[in-house]
């Protein structure tokens, strides 16, 4: 069976519906690019990766009740608290489109480390990105469409 999804429009399209949902309820990252890179695969392939916040149970009940209400299937569980139940012990749980198998969203908590300055900004606007540049000690590029990194360039 091939896991891979010729069609960048797409994996593209299931990647933005999903966020769609995603940012209401919480910050996240998308690292699928990394993971391209990391493992030697190319940008087609059937998943992406998305780590959130760590959200209480009610909080991701609601994610998980509009994720449904869109259209996605968590290939886990139907029932919300089981799904939570699997992040909650540092598990990846997955998403597809309700009536396709692929491409998938695999979503995970973020780790706590104990680091107390880390914060997950979500988008921020173009006339904020230069003063969070200033404060910050390290800039994560997490892009689903830049080829070049010009804003790793701006970081600097």
């Amino acid at each position: 069976m091939r896991r891979d999804v010729a069609d960048r429009n797409i994996l593209d399209r299931f990647c933005t519906d999903f966020c769609n949902v995603v940012e209401r309820h919480c910050t996240y990252i998308i690292v699928s690019g990394f993971m391209a890179i990391s493992t030697g695969r190319t940008r087609g392939t059937e998943d992406i990766d998305m780590i959130i916040e760590r959200l209480p149970t009610e909080r991701y009940i609601r994610l998980h009740t509009d994720l449904v209400k869109a259209g996605f299937f968590c290939m886990q569980s139907d029932n919300p608290e089981h799904v939570y139940e699997y992040l909650a012990e540092k598990l990846a749980v997955r998403y597809t489109y309700d009536d396709q198998p692929l491409p998938e969203m695999e979503v995970k908590f973020a780790k706590d480390l104990g680091l107390k300055n880390i914060k997950f900004l979500g988008r921020v606007p173009d006339g904020k990105t230069r003063a969070l540049y200033c404060i910050s000690d390290i800039f994560l590029l997490a892009s689903t469409y830049e080829g070049g990194p010009l804003t790793l360039y701006e970081a600097l």
